[in-house]
Protein backbone atom coordinates (compact mmCIF):
# COMPACT_ATOMS: atom_id res chain seq x y z
CA UNK A 1 0.00 0.00 0.00
CA UNK A 2 2.60 2.71 0.91
CA UNK A 3 2.61 5.63 3.20
CA UNK A 4 0.41 7.85 1.13
CA UNK A 5 -2.57 5.09 1.76
CA UNK A 6 -3.50 6.79 4.66
CA UNK A 7 -3.06 10.45 3.49
CA UNK A 8 -5.59 9.52 0.55
CA UNK A 9 -8.06 8.36 2.52
CA UNK A 10 -8.09 11.35 4.62
CA UNK A 11 -7.58 14.11 1.86
CA UNK A 12 -10.64 11.85 -0.09
CA UNK A 13 -12.61 12.01 3.40
CA UNK A 14 -12.15 15.90 3.74
CA UNK A 15 -12.48 16.79 0.46
CA UNK A 16 -15.84 14.42 0.59
CA UNK A 17 -17.00 17.03 2.88
CA UNK A 18 -16.09 19.76 1.66
CA UNK A 19 -17.88 18.78 -1.47
CA UNK A 20 -21.63 18.34 0.35
CA UNK A 21 -20.81 21.33 2.20
CA UNK A 22 -20.89 23.14 -0.51
CA UNK A 23 -23.43 21.28 -2.84
CA UNK A 24 -25.58 21.57 0.80
CA UNK A 25 -25.20 25.29 0.30
CA UNK A 26 -26.25 25.71 -3.56
CA UNK A 27 -29.29 23.44 -3.54
CA UNK A 28 -30.63 24.18 -0.25
CA UNK A 29 -30.82 27.93 -0.49
CA UNK A 30 -30.94 30.00 3.31
CA UNK A 31 -34.20 30.70 4.37
CA UNK A 32 -35.48 34.76 3.80
CA UNK A 33 -35.32 37.20 6.28
CA UNK A 34 -38.73 37.78 7.50
CA UNK A 35 -37.67 41.35 8.69
CA UNK A 36 -37.30 42.80 5.56
CA UNK A 37 -40.77 41.73 4.17
CA UNK A 38 -42.92 42.89 7.49
CA UNK A 39 -41.04 46.10 8.23
CA UNK A 40 -43.44 48.29 6.11
CA UNK A 41 -46.62 47.09 7.95
CA UNK A 42 -44.66 47.76 11.45
CA UNK A 43 -43.68 51.16 10.20
CA UNK A 44 -47.36 52.15 9.03
CA UNK A 45 -48.51 50.60 12.37
CA UNK A 46 -46.21 52.81 14.59
CA UNK A 47 -46.78 55.79 12.95
CA UNK A 48 -50.05 55.72 13.35
CA UNK A 49 -49.70 54.74 16.87
CA UNK A 50 -47.67 58.44 17.00
CA UNK A 51 -44.25 56.69 17.28
CA UNK A 52 -41.11 57.09 15.72
CA UNK A 53 -40.77 55.24 12.57
CA UNK A 54 -37.03 54.81 12.47
CA UNK A 55 -36.34 51.55 13.88
CA UNK A 56 -33.06 50.48 14.27
CA UNK A 57 -32.43 46.61 13.66
CA UNK A 58 -29.52 45.47 16.02
CA UNK A 59 -27.44 43.15 13.67
CA UNK A 60 -24.90 40.78 15.73
CA UNK A 61 -21.98 41.90 15.51
CA UNK A 62 -19.39 40.44 13.21
CA UNK A 63 -17.30 38.54 15.75
CA UNK A 64 -20.04 36.34 16.79
CA UNK A 65 -21.26 35.58 13.59
CA UNK A 66 -20.65 32.24 11.79
CA UNK A 67 -18.59 29.25 13.44
CA UNK A 68 -14.81 28.39 14.86
CA UNK A 69 -13.80 28.62 11.15
CA UNK A 70 -15.13 32.23 10.15
CA UNK A 71 -13.91 33.56 13.64
CA UNK A 72 -10.46 31.88 12.95
CA UNK A 73 -9.40 32.87 9.34
CA UNK A 74 -11.92 36.25 9.35
CA UNK A 75 -9.23 38.10 10.45
CA UNK A 76 -6.21 36.54 7.96
CA UNK A 77 -8.67 37.48 5.09
CA UNK A 78 -9.81 40.87 6.18
CA UNK A 79 -6.24 42.28 6.43
CA UNK A 80 -6.11 40.07 2.48
CA UNK A 81 -8.72 42.07 1.60
CA UNK A 82 -7.82 45.67 2.95
CA UNK A 83 -4.65 44.88 1.36
CA UNK A 84 -6.05 43.66 -2.52
CA UNK A 85 -8.42 47.29 -1.92
CA UNK A 86 -5.42 49.93 -2.61
CA UNK A 87 -5.23 47.96 -5.85
CA UNK A 88 -9.55 48.62 -6.88
CA UNK A 89 -11.36 51.55 -7.24
CA UNK A 90 -13.83 52.50 -5.32
CA UNK A 91 -16.30 53.21 -7.86
CA UNK A 92 -16.14 49.62 -7.92
CA UNK A 93 -16.61 49.24 -4.12
CA UNK A 94 -19.93 51.50 -4.39
CA UNK A 95 -21.25 49.66 -7.55
CA UNK A 96 -20.75 46.49 -4.89
CA UNK A 97 -22.66 47.98 -1.81
CA UNK A 98 -25.45 49.27 -3.80
CA UNK A 99 -25.56 45.72 -5.81
CA UNK A 100 -25.45 43.75 -2.16
CA UNK A 101 -28.10 46.25 -0.67
CA UNK A 102 -30.65 46.09 -3.96
CA UNK A 103 -30.17 42.29 -3.18
CA UNK A 104 -31.50 42.81 0.08
CA UNK A 105 -28.04 40.73 1.29
CA UNK A 106 -27.05 42.40 4.90
CA UNK A 107 -23.66 42.02 4.48
CA UNK A 108 -20.99 44.93 3.66
CA UNK A 109 -18.29 44.95 1.10
CA UNK A 110 -15.98 43.83 3.33
CA UNK A 111 -17.40 40.71 4.58
CA UNK A 112 -18.56 40.23 0.71
CA UNK A 113 -15.03 40.32 -0.30
CA UNK A 114 -13.66 38.17 2.43
CA UNK A 115 -16.38 35.77 1.53
CA UNK A 116 -15.25 35.48 -2.03
CA UNK A 117 -11.81 35.12 -1.27
CA UNK A 118 -12.43 32.01 1.11
CA UNK A 119 -14.73 30.53 -1.26
CA UNK A 120 -11.50 30.87 -4.10
CA UNK A 121 -9.26 29.42 -2.16
CA UNK A 122 -11.22 26.67 -1.42
CA UNK A 123 -12.09 26.10 -4.81
CA UNK A 124 -8.95 26.55 -5.93
CA UNK A 125 -7.34 24.18 -3.05
CA UNK A 126 -10.74 21.26 -3.93
CA UNK A 127 -10.18 21.29 -7.20
CA UNK A 128 -6.46 20.90 -7.17
CA UNK A 129 -6.55 17.93 -4.31
CA UNK A 130 -9.53 16.12 -6.92
CA UNK A 131 -7.18 16.86 -9.99
CA UNK A 132 -3.91 15.22 -8.00
CA UNK A 133 -5.83 12.47 -6.25
CA UNK A 134 -8.06 11.06 -9.36
CA UNK A 135 -5.12 11.79 -12.86
CA UNK A 136 -2.00 11.70 -10.57
CA UNK A 137 -0.86 14.37 -12.09
CA UNK A 138 0.59 17.78 -11.52
CA UNK A 139 0.02 19.27 -14.53
CA UNK A 140 -3.62 18.14 -14.15
CA UNK A 141 -3.45 19.16 -10.49
CA UNK A 142 -2.64 22.77 -12.17
CA UNK A 143 -5.54 22.20 -14.77
CA UNK A 144 -8.67 21.60 -12.38
CA UNK A 145 -7.02 24.53 -9.56
CA UNK A 146 -6.95 26.97 -12.10
CA UNK A 147 -10.57 26.36 -13.11
CA UNK A 148 -11.76 26.11 -9.16
CA UNK A 149 -10.08 29.52 -9.20
CA UNK A 150 -12.27 30.79 -11.81
CA UNK A 151 -15.28 28.91 -10.63
CA UNK A 152 -14.56 29.51 -7.16
CA UNK A 153 -13.96 33.77 -8.30
CA UNK A 154 -17.01 34.48 -10.12
CA UNK A 155 -19.63 31.90 -7.82
CA UNK A 156 -20.31 34.80 -5.10
CA UNK A 157 -20.68 37.38 -8.14
CA UNK A 158 -23.11 35.34 -9.77
CA UNK A 159 -24.92 34.11 -6.92
CA UNK A 160 -25.42 37.86 -6.22
CA UNK A 161 -26.58 38.76 -9.67
CA UNK A 162 -28.68 35.76 -9.32
CA UNK A 163 -30.26 36.77 -6.45
CA UNK A 164 -30.97 40.85 -7.04
CA UNK A 165 -32.58 40.01 -10.44
CA UNK A 166 -34.68 37.12 -8.00
CA UNK A 167 -35.62 40.24 -6.05
CA UNK A 168 -36.45 42.31 -8.26
CA UNK A 169 -38.51 40.45 -10.18
CA UNK A 170 -40.61 39.53 -6.78
CA UNK A 171 -40.70 43.90 -6.15
CA UNK A 172 -42.41 44.03 -9.60
CA UNK A 173 -44.93 41.34 -8.14
CA UNK A 174 -45.45 42.54 -5.54
CA UNK A 175 -45.88 46.50 -6.70
CA UNK A 176 -48.83 45.72 -8.93
CA UNK A 177 -50.68 43.97 -6.11
CA UNK A 178 -49.91 46.41 -3.81
CA UNK A 179 -51.41 49.21 -6.78
CA UNK A 180 -54.23 47.05 -6.88
CA UNK A 181 -54.86 46.91 -3.42
CA UNK A 182 -55.27 51.11 -3.74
Amino acid sequence: MGPFADARTVFAALFAGVAIAALSTTIIAPSPRLAARVRPYTLTARTRLGKSADIVIADAPSSTRGGVLWRLWSPPMRSFAQWLKRFRASEADIVLAKKLRQAGYSIGVDEFRIRQIATTVAWTLGAGLVGYLVLRSPAWMLVFALGGLVFGFTRLNARLDNDLETRRRRMRIELYTVNMNQ
